[in-house]
C-alpha cells in the first residue's frame, strides 16, 4: 500500500490491461497462445510473486511456489538461475551489467514481446524470438505452414512440433536464439528435405524453396508485426501501447538476426 503499487498494476499490468478484448485480438493475431491468466490487479499482484514449478520433482511437481522477495531481482537473459526445495529458495549470484546489481533470469525461452507481455518490460537483452503464424507459398514446393502456438519444449532449441501433411510440413511454432541460429535453421532444412522426400518433389526444387524460406518467414513476420505498431498507434490512451511498440521492434531485430545466419 505504502508504494501503491495497487493502482500502479491497475494502470500499467498487461495482464489486466489485456482485458481491452480489442487489443487482446491484435496480440492474438502475433501470438495465438497468449493468455492473459491474471485478470485483476490482485491477481497480478500474487503472480509477481510465485514461481511455477512445472519442471520441479517431488511434491513440488505442478505447484506454484510463493517466493518472498524475489520481485526485488529485474531480469536479465545472463542472469542468475534459482532453485528451490519445499523450504528455501537459492539464487545463483549474477552482475550481467557490470554494475552492483544481482539480476535473475526468469527463465523459459523469453523474447522481447513475450517479456512485455508477461511483465510490463522490454528487455533489449533477450537474444531470442519467435514467428508469427503464416501460410508460406513456396514454388514448385508447397507450402510451410506455421502455426505460432505457444512452446513446451523443455529442449534449449525449443523444438517444434512437426507434421507433414499433403501440401507440405506444419510445425506448431517456429523459435529460436540469435546467439545459436543454427538450431531453427537445421530445423527448417530437416523439416524441408524430409516434406520433400515423402511428396515426391526433386532435390533441387526443395533446396530452392528452402534458400527462398528465411526471407518469406522475415517478410510475414515484419509485415504483422508493423500491422500491430501501426494499431497500437491508434491506442495511445494505453500505457501499454508505448512499451509493446518497442518490444514488437526487438522481436524483429532478433528473428533477422536468427535468419541472416
Amino acid at each position: 500500500n505504502a508504494a501503491d503499487k495497487m493502482h500502479e498494476l491497475q494502470n500499467q499490468a498487461p495482464r489486466v490491461l489485456l482485458r481491452d478484448a480489442e487489443l487482446a485480438s491484435q496480440v492474438a493475431q502475433l501470438n495465438p497462445g497468449y493468455n492473459p491468466d491474471a485478470r485483476t490487479a490482485a491477481d497480478a499482484v500474487i503472480r509477481t510473486r510465485y514461481y511455477a514449478s512445472q519442471y520441479a520433482q517431488g511434491d513440488l511437481a505442478g505447484k506454484n511456489c510463493l517466493m518472498p522477495l524475489i520481485d526485488f531481482l529485474n531480469h536479465h537473459s545472463s542472469g542468475g538461475t534459482y532453485r528451490h526445495d519445499s523450504a528455501s529458495l537459492f539464487v545463483n549470484i549474477a552482475y550481467p551489467e557490470g554494475t552492483e546489481e544481482c539480476f535473475a533470469d526468469y527463465g523459459g525461452y523469453r523474447d522481447p514481446l513475450d517479456l512485455a507481455l508477461a511483465h510490463g518490460f522490454i528487455d533489449t537483452h533477450s537474444p531470442y524470438s519467435r514467428s508469427v503464424p503464416a501460410q508460406i507459398e513456396l514454388a514448385g514446393f508447397g507450402q510451410l505452414e506455421i502455426l505460432g502456438k505457444r512452446a513446451d519444449s523443455k529442449h534449449k532449441a525449443d523444438l517444434p512440433k512437426v507434421e507433414l501433411g499433403g501440401n507440405g510440413p506444419v510445425l506448431s511454432h517456429l523459435s529460436g536464439d540469435a546467439r545459436a541460429p543454427h538450431y531453427l535453421l537445421e530445423t527448417l532444412k530437416l523439416v524441408m528435405m524430409a516434406s520433400g522426400k515423402q511428396r515426391g518433389i526433386a532435390t533441387g526444387v526443395t533446396e530452392r524453396a528452402l534458400a527462398d524460406l528465411p526471407a518469406a518467414i522475415l517478410s510475414v513476420n515484419q509485415q504483422k508485426h508493423g500491422q500491430f505498431r501501426a494499431y497500437l498507434e491508434t491506442r495511445l490512451e494505453l500505457p501499454l501501447a508505448g512499451m509493446l511498440s518497442p518490444a514488437s521492434l526487438c522481436q524483429i531485430a532478433n528473428l533477422e538476426r536468427l535468419l541472416a545466419a
